[in-house]
């Protein structure tokens, strides 16, 4: 029988990340995995000549990261800024195809905007002002010349925005269709549709991605993981790969250890797992108690979010040569964003496609005279149910071809005259390697899915001892947000851990 004082399962990004931190703090820290390398959905695989990322588009690296990983972690790993444009290509109203590379900076927007919309200009300050008052406020709250007095003086429309959808903004200041559709290509990064997602949490991804840099990582996510990997264990830490754990044993409410598929029983009183809540309550702890019964409940009470369908592409040209200029390309079949959600319950579109070429920014991500273009929809994983394999493969294959002819239309390039390789990921494929229901990423995100998401991981990190099981906590996707962000978000938790360990409480 093995000890460690703290067991990790899974080596996602929120995983790894809170590993890293555990053994930063001395903390005697196993991760279990049961792929053959770290990430999670957060890695990278190759075809043929090419080695695509499967998820991440970019990071926030100055505002989320810099500072944890050059100064806490020493993560040397490196990242190049990419590039200040973003390619927006939608159908308007009209039936026509708009085609915008927007620079970086919301002045600079606010004029690239107007010259392809003419009289644009003011509507788009008036909801960028909008979008900058809820950070302003946000910021604000925490410091400590706040009062709700001053709070309401310096953001006097603060209160309404914490009120409103994001559909509902774009009513209230009579934004034409064709400009929300700018915007609008955001949706997808976060989940629900336009007229349920709450302002407050879509305004600072908007602002963040108009105003802030971003980067991408030289060796795609799996050069930063392997690592945070190799750092682990320099710090005395374990990583057990193709390790898969089948039970947390409990006794009396209370952590006791891990049993894994290769009949390792590991005594511990802290699990951190980067898992759903509800995979861990239905499937890990076995005893059967009012407990597990109360917590399983809760956790099928929150609506999952949606999945996707990536189709990731190897070409025999380079960016250049095809006339990308943009490491992200925003592309929408529609302007009206909620018509594009509906269409994400199958496969038929109008689709929303979030193109990602990152040889845009790192110039030798693929071989010389060549580059990557990864199509990413967003479909809910009910897409698929009730079909046969045979339908699958041919829906799935199908769907493929329509998303490369509706890309290459609105960039104006012929792709399937220049694809190599192919490959294709469903909510199917997500949910086979990530473990989860439908290949979820994370929770919905509506008003009421985000009190009962942050209801429930408050109660499950901390809550109630009656309630919970004692030396039991999660990170990831399911508990922190979804994406790369969870790498760092987990650092709370593992403080949290290593102080009770270290306590001895």
């Amino acid at each position: 029988m093995k000890h460690y004082d703290a067991v990790v399962i899974g080596a996602g990004n929120g995983g790894i990340g809170t590993a890293l931190a555990l053994t930063t703090a001395g903390v005697k820290t196993l991760v279990l995995e049961k792929h053959n390398l770290p990430g999670g959905c957060a890695t990278s695989f190759v075809r043929g000549r090419f080695e695509y990322d499967a998820s991440l588009h970019a990071m926030f690296y100055d505002l989320l990261f810099k500072n944890v990983w050059e100064n806490q972690f020493h993560i040397t790993s490196p990242v190049t800024r990419v590039p200040d444009i973003i390619t927006v290509a939608y159908t308007d109203t009209d039936g026509k195809n708009v085609y915008m590379d927007l620079p970086l900076g919301a002045r600079e927007l606010v004029m690239a905007i107007e010259k392809e919309i003419p009289g644009s200009a003011p509507v788009v300050q008036q909801y960028l002002g909008l979008c900058g008052e809820v950070l302003g406020a946000a910021k604000f709250a925490k410091s400590p010349d706040f009062t709700p007095e001053l709070m309401q003086e310096k953001f006097p429309h603060f209160q309404m925005l914490m009120k409103m959808t994001a559909q509902e903004v774009f009513d209230y200041l009579e934004m034409p269709m064709n400009i929300q559709a700018i915007f609008n290509n955001l949706w997808w990064y976060l989940g629900p549709k336009i007229d349920e997602f709450p302002f407050f949490r879509y305004a600072p991804v908007v602002m963040m991605l108009v105003t802030m840099p971003t980067y991408f990582p030289n060796h795609a996510c799996h050069g930063y993981l392997a690592e945070m990997e190799t750092k682990i264990r320099e710090n005395g830490g374990d990583v057990w790969l193709n390790t898969e754990v089948t039970e947390i044993v409990t006794k009396d409410g209370k952590v006791c250890g891990v049993k894994t598929n290769h009949g390792d029983y590991i005594e511990t009183t802290q699990v951190i797992a980067d898992v759903s809540p509800r995979i861990v309550f239905e499937d890990l702890i076995k005893e059967d108690s009012p407990k597990k019964q109360a917590l399983l409940e809760r956790q099928k009470d929150i609506t999952e979010n949606f999945s996707f369908t990536i189709v990731y592409l190897g070409l025999n040209k380079s960016a250049e040569e095809l006339g990308i200029k943009a490491h992200h390309l925003f592309i929408a079949d529609a302007a009206d964003a909620k018509e594009t959600y509906e269409a994400s319950r199958g496969w038929e579109g109008p689709y929303c496609i979030g193109a990602l070429c990152p040889n845009v920014t790192v110039k030798d991500f693929s071989p010389e005279g060549t580059c990557v273009l990864s199509l990413s929809v967003p479909m809910l994983g009910s897409a698929l149910d009730g079909m046969t394999q045979e339908e699958y493969f041919k829906a799935k294959d199908e769907f493929a071809q329509k998303i490369i002819k509706t890309t290459g239309e609105h960039l104006g390039i012929d792709l399937f005259d220049c694809i190599e390789e192919i490959s294709i990921a469903t909510p199917a494929t997500l949910s086979r390697y990530a473990g989860v229901r439908n290949g979820a990423l994370g929770y919905a995100r509506t008003f009421a899915d985000i009190r009962k998401n942050e209801a429930a991981t408050a109660q499950l990190n901390g809550g109630n001892p009656e309630e919970v099981y004692e030396g039991l906590s999660f990170v990831g996707q399911f508990a922190f947000g979804i994406g790369y962000q969870t790498n760092v978000t987990g650092i709370p938790v593992a403080m949290k851990v290593a102080q009770t360990i270290k306590g001895g409480n």
